[in-house]
């Protein structure tokens, strides 16, 4: 679990990333904590066969769906 925190004199900004949203060639991929405000830093790999020929399903996230699966409690 991680957390991202600003704070300033009159507003304050928390978000609390409890896990991995994908797995990378056996690595877990986190969403920056500032994806919450709309700053995306996505990863984006090579596609390879089958993949290239439209063989495997759709497997890229949405950013809501990576803020969903960031953010939840399992």
């Amino acid at each position: 679990m991680g957390i991202t925190l600003i704070v300033t004199p009159k507003w304050m900004f928390l978000a609390a990333l409890t896990g991995p949203y994908a797995e990378q060639q056996g690595m877990p991929v986190y969403a920056d904590g500032l994806a919450y405000t709309g700053i995306f830093n996505l990863q984006v790999s090579q596609k390879g066969w089958p993949a290239t020929a439209g063989l495997v399903e759709k497997t890229e996230l949405t950013p809501y769906e990576i803020l969903e699966a960031s953010s939840k409690f399992k």
